[in-house]
């Protein structure tokens, strides 16, 4: 017997999601809809495809054979309506994205303005989640498009992570507190100040591999969940700031905020936004993505 793409569609999802619910709602199709189309395609082939577990559901040995060879068609068709969707004229669309406050007031606006003069019919919609909620999202359909600081992840099978734009950390402090710390710090002995910092940064983990010989550990005085919370208490004369210079350069050109130089250069580190694996990328999303890409011509 023949079955269409969407037969062969829906399972895929269902593999890939490990539930009915979630492919349905990724799809935009009923929940009933994707029971009766495995239902059918299970008694059609004369197996069953999925085992029922406390984790969601898992593929059957001739499962798993299939979705070898209907996971290659689909990514390949998701491939070419992509590209297909690149050339596309954009009226009107939904894009939901979720980023860090300091990150869209100070770098993601600049370009939703941007993208609105170019597309003014394109609704965007802007949240903050903790990371681990932010990437089910993104990995349920519920967000296309996740904005995070490279220092966040690690490396998943199912999304892709694309570094975009520099960031160069800085120590700061207000200028009401430079009186009270040197012009110059040596970072081996950065544990004498109150130290203000995003958690499990990556300035963090930059001090304990450099001075690991040392057995120098950075710990901060305040360690705080984001970086326009890390701005707020430097500005409450809460310590010195570990932030990223672009987040705060307007407040260091009116000197309202100080730079403290270090002996040795702060790392580096990127903004990256991240997509899922495999989906087909709308028209409006393409061109968002496509200004990430140039933000600096």
């Amino acid at each position: 017997m023949k079955y269409s793409y969407d037969t062969y569609n829906v399972f895929y999802y269902v593999v890939n999601f490990k539930s009915i619910t979630l492919a349905a709602n990724y799809l935009h199709v009923s929940q009933p809809a994707v029971t009766r189309q495995i239902k059918n395609l299970e008694m059609n082939l004369g197996y069953t495809l999925f085992l029922r577990t406390k984790k969601g559901l898992n593929l059957t040995f001739e499962g798993e054979k299939l979705y070898k060879d209907v996971s290659k068609a689909i990514e390949i068709f998701n491939l070419i309506e992509s590209k297909n969707n690149e050339d596309k004229f954009v009226e009107e669309g939904v894009i939901k994205i979720l980023s860090g406050y300091a990150t869209t007031k100070k770098i993601l606006l600049p370009i939703i303005v941007r993208f609105n003069q170019l597309y003014p019919n394109v609704k965007i919609f802007i949240e903050y989640y903790p990371l681990n909620e932010a990437l089910n999202k993104l990995r349920n359909g519920e967000v296309d498009l996740l904005i995070i600081s490279n220092d966040d992840y690690i490396e998943y099978s199912d999304i892709y992570f694309t570094p975009f734009y520099e960031l160069h950390d800085v120590l700061v402090v207000n200028n009401d507190m430079k009186k009270n710390f040197p012009k110059k710090i040596k970072l081996d002995e950065i544990n004498k100040y109150p130290i203000i910092c995003k958690k499990n940064s990556i300035f963090k983990k930059f001090i304990k591999n450099l001075f690991r010989d040392k057995n120098v550990d950075l710990t901060p005085t305040w360690e705080l969940t984001d970086y326009w919370l890390v701005e707020e208490y430097i500005k409450m004369n809460m310590g010195i700031g570990v932030v990223s210079r672009e987040f705060i350069e307007d407040d260091i050109k009116n000197k309202n905020l100080i730079e403290i130089e270090t002996d040795i250069d702060l790392p580096k580190h990127e903004l990256t936004y991240a997509i899922r694996k495999n989906s087909i990328l709308r028209p409006e999303l393409i061109k968002l993505i496509h200004l990430l890409k140039n933000i600096n011509n």
